[in-house]
């Protein structure tokens, strides 16, 4: 599995599959603003996974 996480994807306790995009960098574009300290009280987290072509945002939170 292909993925764009950052480093604490590790720890995440929780995946959520956000959305799906044409491209890796159109779903980590849009991964920013679901973390926080751009969207407080948002992922800590996140994953872009590649699968049959698209991009799916997996958006990781600790708890």
């Amino acid at each position: 599995m292909d993925t764009g996480s950052q480093a604490i994807s590790a720890a995440a306790d929780f995946w959520y599959l956000h959305s799906t995009y044409n491209s890796r960098a159109k779903c980590e574009d849009a991964a920013q603003l679901y973390l926080w300290p751009n969207n407080p009280g948002g992922a800590d987290d996140y994953e872009c996974r590649s699968d049959g072509g698209r991009w799916g945002l997996w958006l990781g939170f600790l708890s």
